[in-house]
């Protein structure tokens, strides 16, 4: 983030100057729609929490209720990144203010980030266990994630902005809201415990859960316009964006068997999974549009 913070203050230092030096009337117009596309080179990383909870499981030993016990444990968050060139596209207006070398204007810009994050996680829980008629205890476990999944495919970004023309371009900065298109995907998950020494599976067969959602987020750009001629121009511009956090809760019903010392046991329950995660991305991307 602290890099992040100087890069932004270092390109607006560094246009702000190339704008001073060149204040020169613009030969380009005072007000225009445009549309372009282009491509940019985009990281992206991930932070995502795991947490795995069961609601009050039974135990049965021959059919017979024997225990009631829970268990969860949050883990510690994870963080991926990813590195991809992405095409993107954009639609805006720019305009200048009266008699001066000020602009307005905003855009529209959509990219196909096409971003994929995984990993397996394995994630220590603790919990307790009641006998029947007995005194509560604890237990230590642990539940398994085949893999944690995550895919980002399409951004949107709508940036009002703020610039300053000079002889053949302008600068700008500007910053709103973005929408990211993401898809979450938890496959193989198993839950363990280990009781008076015995390693068991609890929750029996692997459960695979995925959700799609659109995400809230923000962020800031900084760029420079340069015009080619009277309506075509390139976009040079630097991005950095992030996204609230979002959350999942996933759930499904369990039941698994297994023979001990001659009598068969059996685990019922709820397993539950709440996945939260967050996302931050930095891109910089060309671009060549045309004014209307």
């Amino acid at each position: 983030m602290a890099f992040s913070t100087l890069l932004l203050a270092g390109s607006l230092t560094a246009l702000s100057g190339l704008a001073s030096a060149q204040e020169t009337p613009s030969s380009f117009p005072a007000a225009a729609w445009f549309g372009g596309a282009g491509g940019s080179f985009t990281s992206v990383d991930l932070t995502q929490t795991l947490d795995g909870f069961s609601s009050p499981t039974q135990v049965t030993q021959n059919g017979t209720l024997v225990a009631t016990g829970i268990a969860g444990g949050p883990t510690e968050p994870f963080r991926s990144s990813e590195n991809r060139l992405a095409p993107e596209a954009q639609v805006g207006y720019f305009e200048q203010f009266a008699a001066s070398s000020w602009l307005w204007g905003f855009k529209l810009i959509y990219q196909y980030e096409g971003v994929h994050t995984a990993n397996r996680e394995i994630v220590p829980q603790v919990g307790q266990f009641t006998p029947v008629g007995g005194s509560t205890d604890s237990f230590t476990g642990h539940f398994v994630v085949g893999s944690s999944e995550t895919r980002v495919k399409h951004q949107l970004t709508l940036f009002p902005f703020f610039g300053h023309a000079f002889g053949n371009g302008f600068i700008y900065g500007g910053g709103g809201p973005m929408l990211l298109d993401v898809e979450t995907d938890i496959n193989n998950a198993i839950g363990f415990a280990d009781i008076n020494g015995v390693h068991s599976s609890i929750t029996g067969a692997p459960v695979s859960f995925a959700d799609t959602e659109w995400v809230w987020g923000g962020g800031v750009q900084v760029g420079l316009v340069c015009f080619l001629d009277a309506s075509w121009f390139v976009d040079f511009n630097y991005t950095y964006a992030r996204t609230q956090q979002f959350s999942h809760t996933f759930s499904a019903p369990f039941s698994n068997s297994f023979v001990l010392s001659g009598d068969t046991f059996t685990t019922s329950g709820v397993a539950n999974l709440a996945v939260g995660d967050t996302l931050t991305s930095q891109s910089a991307s060309i671009s060549l549009n045309k004014a209307f």
